[in-house]
């Protein structure tokens, strides 16, 4: 019940009949807008009576696109405001949803070998999604990004449990919940 899935609402251009495949967009002739929603990532809500729900803030990145939370039932809520922490890879969504919180553990008691769970939106296509594997390391550093920006984050969990475009965001707990 707490943790959600990620939507992008986005509107994007309509090729139009002057449209030739193989050419970038800016040499093709405008079309009609379109709105697009599609499934980008996953958070999970850490305050109910706040209504604020914790992803990456590379699930989030597109500052000119709103966003939707998917809750366990289907219904969307909409995002209302979000707070971008890019040194941390971290975003805080606010929704007048109050979902149930997940409450969080103190990340100095993780240990090596640790079996986690990680639950999250699979590919972007398969909401709910649990994976299941072992905390592999502990304070690894990484360079992430891509285009034209690349950022280090640094401090983060390593762990085998399948993480990929989708499940992004989502809570990483343990056996115990």
């Amino acid at each position: 019940q707490s943790v959600v899935t990620v939507s992008i609402k986005q509107t994007l251009p309509q090729p139009s009949a002057f449209t030739l495949p193989g050419l970038p967009f800016f040499f093709q002739a405008p079309g009609d807008q379109e709105e697009v929603q599609r499934d980008i990532g996953t958070g999970f809500v850490v305050s109910q009576e706040d209504g604020l729900v914790v992803t990456n803030k590379h699930v989030v990145s597109d500052v000119e696109a709103s966003y939707m939370l998917i809750d366990n039932d289907g219904q969307e809520h909409a995002v209302t405001n979000i707070y971008r922490d890019p040194v941390n890879d971290l975003a805080i969504l606010q929704t007048e949803a109050r979902l149930p919180a997940l409450p969080l553990a103190d990340s100095d008691e993780i240990k090596v070998g640790q079996t986690v769970i990680a639950i999250g939106t699979a590919l972007g296509e398969f909401r709910q999604t649990l994976t299941t594997g072992v905390v592999s390391g502990l304070g690894r550093g990484i360079e992430a990004g891509g285009g034209f920006s690349v950022e280090r984050i640094d401090n983060l969990i390593q762990t085998d449990a399948a993480i990929n475009p989708g499940n992004s965001g989502g809570p990483l707990i343990n056996i115990k919940g």
